[in-house]
């Protein structure tokens, strides 16, 4: 689908997934190390009627960028997932979290309070050592969240801003190590779109 047939079907709160570029791009390194077709992730963000991505961009930090400009740059595909709500059932009590337009704003208005922070390299390179042949088997990862953490990359604050107002979305796994490809696989979120260059 094309970015103006699918602009309008996108909501706030809403998880953009890049797919991995050619070889050798950045995220083509990305996508394969962490074994997912996906490289980047941000967030949608609706401010009057402009369309905005709310990221964190290697080599740049933290920006709110219209999202017709992330079309022209990445020339690539992105992915749209949107939270579901969600029952379970808790000590036999029936529990239910819906994910509200309230909650979605709250969401992407705490990414929106990172931006001009610089990007996490210090997060890129724990990730790559739990990902690293040999180094993994001496590195555990965390699975305990931080409250609040200083240091962010793209999937690092999807996932922070998520877990604060809403749900986990990769539980058992730290944020500072969860990547697009994590995101992608939660039980959270369904795929509603893919948008085409």
């Amino acid at each position: 689908m094309i970015y103006k047939q699918a602009k309008s079907l996108i909501r706030n709160g809403d998880i953009i997934l890049f797919r991995r570029n050619n070889f050798p791009s950045v995220g083509w390194w990305i996508g394969k190390y962490t074994q997912s077709p996906y490289s980047h992730v941000g967030l949608a963000h609706w401010e009057q009627d402009e369309l905005y991505c709310v990221e964190f961009r290697e080599f740049i930090g933290s920006r709110c960028e219209p999202l017709s400009n992330q079309i022209d740059e990445s020339c690539g595909r992105m992915d749209i997932f949107r939270a579901i709500d969600v029952s379970f059932i808790d000590k036999g009590i029936l529990c239910s979290v819906p994910f509200t337009e309230e909650i979605s704003y709250r969401i992407t208005n705490f990414a929106k309070s990172l931006v001009g922070k610089p990007y996490g390299w210090y997060t890129i390179w724990r990730i790559f050592k739990s990902y690293s042949p040999f180094l993994r088997f001496f590195y555990e990862k965390g699975t305990d969240d931080k409250i609040d953490s200083t240091i962010y990359v793209c999937s690092t604050t999807v996932v922070a801003s998520y877990r604060k107002f809403w749900l986990d979305l990769v539980p058992y796994m730290s944020d500072d190590y969860v990547s697009p490809g994590d995101i992608a696989r939660s039980g959270l979120i369904r795929k509603i779109l893919t948008i085409d260059c």
